[in-house]
């Protein structure tokens, strides 16, 4: 049976949710000094990290390597973007992410939500239960960000150095700075089809 999801929309193609993604993080306002305009280009940080994410890597650490890789850097600017091929290190990255207020990472996720709608795919992850109808199943879970990289007996990360003057004040174990984190999404039942939502950020 075919269903709205497997309707092709020249849209909803790979390279143009991409491009859509991408074009957000081009209109995050760059805060450094006088631009960097000798360095790498405020866009390329974001983007960078959305390939890292986009292509699953473990850590930032192994795609600081992998990008030294002229095949994965021409990949990183062809397919993500990344103007002229420079791509910031790790350590450089978080310093320069870090802080960018999250609602300009939202941007993107509301972007491509929007495509989704406007293209009628929501209809897809209705589904009935019992006497309720065009219900969404929101799958939710939350999660804790960190700037240094441990964790405590509970495997939460945890540090004790603030990210952001945002975080949340942790009184187990010993005064700690944490970042929480909830995403969500929603899912096509009984499918493992997902919609990412925007992440929610529990600040201070």
């Amino acid at each position: 049976m075919t269903t709205a999801l497997q309707k092709y929309s020249k849209h909803l193609c790979v390279k143009n949710l991409i491009l859509q993604a991408c074009k957000c993080f081009d209109a995050i306002p760059d805060y450094r000094p006088h631009h960097c305009s000798n360095g790498i280009p405020f866009s390329n940080f974001a983007k960078s990290a959305f390939a890292m994410t986009h292509q699953k890597y473990d850590s930032l650490l192994s795609f600081d390597t992998d990008q030294a890789d002229p095949v994965i850097r021409h990949n990183l600017e062809t397919m993500y973007h990344v103007k002229d091929g420079k791509v910031p290190c790790d350590t450089h990255m978080r310093e320069i992410l870090d802080p960018i207020t999250p609602e300009e990472f939202r941007k993107p996720f509301k972007k491509l939500f929007s495509l989704v709608q406007r293209n009628k795919l929501l209809k897809a992850f209705e589904f009935k239960f019992g006497d309720l109808k065009d219900c969404y199943l929101m799958p939710v879970d939350g999660t804790i960000c960190r700037n240094t990289f441990w964790r405590n007996a509970d495997h939460r990360f945890l540090t004790s150095s603030p990210p952001c003057r945002g975080c949340l004040q942790s009184q187990t174990l010993k005064p700690l700075k944490l970042f929480s984190l909830l995403s969500m999404g929603l899912q096509q039942f009984p499918f493992f089809i997902k919609c990412p939502r925007s992440p929610g950020f529990r600040v201070r």
